[in-house]
């Protein structure tokens, strides 16, 4: 008997359609994005269905029935990067690279490289989580920037505010890493040549200039300059910013994002972006 999960945003046709595909040799299960729970964490990482809690892992194949322009890919996108680390058949995974900061996640996990626990899911996923990070946690967009649409969150009754009159499948959950600041370094054609790094206003948890942050010019440490290497190579950008944090209890670096062609028109060090820009272009 082979199990096949069907994703699919039709679910007025989930009757019709699995009694059509019903026969003695598929077994056809059919859900929404809305029926499942994404967990990054090192080798814990899961992607369940919420009502039964079965894992994608116990499916021979995954079927998308999604066009690459529809708005939920990069929720499809991440599915693909846990099938193929965990060799499930996915149909069709062709174009399952997009932008976004689940997607990322996603991305890295599946290249070996760090990344912050990262929740995606149903409201009571997000307040079961925040308990298992500790009652601390940053409530985020998937698609914001400069820090925008960011918070700190300590209580369940937070998160449903925030997410009361919200799309909650444009929300991550992550555990808070205690920090003095974080690195930026911005790799071109996946070498890092240029390092800032960045600490709070002291106004909240944000370390973004944007936002009134402290920035500082650093020197790259072949540690943060192996991490950015491997980060934008993963993702396939040529001209990122890597966001790189360290636990200061752990001294554990873990990659935030990956930014696209970052803030070199605005920020901070603008004149010294440039010159790094003109340097590289020069030399290729």
């Amino acid at each position: 008997m082979k199990k096949v999960l069907f994703f699919t945003e039709k679910l007025d046709l989930l009757e019709d359609f699995k009694g059509r595909l019903l026969s003695d040799n598929i077994e056809a299960t059919v859900v929404s994005h809305k029926d499942i729970d994404l967990f990054v964490d090192g080798e814990n990482t899961s992607i369940k269905i919420h009502n039964t809690g079965e894992d994608l892992t116990n499916f021979s194949a995954i079927v998308c029935l999604l066009t690459p322009e529809h708005r939920l890919i990069d929720i499809f996108s991440s599915i693909g990067c846990y099938a193929r680390k965990k060799n499930i058949k996915m149909i069709d995974d062709t174009f399952t690279n997009t932008s976004g900061k689940l997607y990322e996640m996603w991305r890295l996990w599946e290249n070996d490289i760090p990344v912050p626990k990262t929740a995606y899911g149903s409201i009571d996923f997000l307040i079961k989580k925040l308990e298992e990070f500790g009652g601390t946690a940053v409530l985020k967009s998937t698609h914001s920037a400069k820090g925008k649409d960011n918070y700190l969150v300590r209580s369940a009754e937070e998160i449903k505010e925030i997410l009361r009159d919200r799309d909650t499948s444009n929300y991550i959950l992550q555990n808070f890493i205690p920090n003095d600041g974080d690195y930026r370094i911005i790799t071109m054609n996946f070498e890092p040549k240029f390092g800032i790094y960045r600490s709070s206003s002291g106004k909240d948890h944000r370390n973004n200039t944007s936002l009134g942050g402290h920035a500082d010019i650093i020197e790259i440490t072949p540690k943060l300059a192996e991490i950015a290497r491997v980060t934008s190579a993963a993702m396939d950008i040529k001209f990122a910013g890597v966001d790189i944090i360290t636990d200061k209890e752990t001294d554990k670096n873990y990659v935030l994002e990956v930014n696209r062609t970052p803030q070199f028109a605005s920020g901070s060090f603008i004149d010294e972006k440039y010159k790094a820009l003109r340097d590289f272009l020069q030399s290729i």
